[in-house]
């Protein structure tokens, strides 16, 4: 309970950072974590019967989900990897994200551009803050569309990029250097 009320005060303060007398577009992206759907806000629906947290941020944000609306402020939320592909491949997606025939990196990423060319569409003459949210391995998505985001063809027309991860992890089957990461890598703590 600590841990929610947190994350509200966290985005209670993150809020005017994306608030503005200009009213400048501002599109959200909720990733769910590996298995979670955006029904998953429900109790009664989620697998751990509790409301899950980014289904539930999403249902707290009074953004609009019509993207193409007018309004400065839009959300969508991205069902996580190894979902809405049937049992077997939902399994074999959890277990690999890179596995295309599921629900993997590709599918919920593509979902996140749709969206955003959506809003960069209807905006045409403005520029759009991200707002990045994911749990587990959709924060893990949400550096991998941030990458994606600064793509030549549309980095121009995206203002700032705000990432909130929430215990972002790639899972076995891909390693830190897969999800973006420049730089050295670093050898894992040795074990005794």
């Amino acid at each position: 309970m600590k841990r929610i009320i947190g994350i509200i005060v966290l985005l209670l303060a993150l809020s005017p950072v994306t608030t503005t007398a200009s009213a400048e577009q501002v599109l959200t992206i909720y990733f769910c974590g590996t298995g979670s759907t955006s029904e998953w806000y429900k109790p009664s629906v989620s697998k751990f019967n509790r409301a899950d947290l980014v289904a539930s941020l999403y249902q707290m944000d009074q953004s609009d989900s019509d993207l193409s609306s007018n309004g400065p402020r839009h959300k969508v939320i991205v069902d996580g990897v190894g979902t809405g592909s049937g049992f077997f491949l939902n399994i074999l997606g959890t277990a690999d994200p890179n596995f295309e025939l599921a629900r993997g990196w590709t599918a919920c990423l593509s979902d996140a551009m749709d969206a955003l060319h959506t809003v960069l569409d209807s905006h045409q003459d403005e520029q759009v803050v991200l707002n990045l949210v994911g749990f587990s391995r959709g924060g893990i998505l949400c550096m991998k569309m941030a990458r994606k985001a600064v793509d030549p063809a549309i980095e121009s027309r995206i203002k700032k990029i705000n990432i909130l991860a929430f215990e972002p992890v790639p899972g076995e089957t891909d390693t830190m250097l897969e999800m973006g990461r420049t730089g050295t890598i670093r050898q894992p703590f040795p074990t005794k």
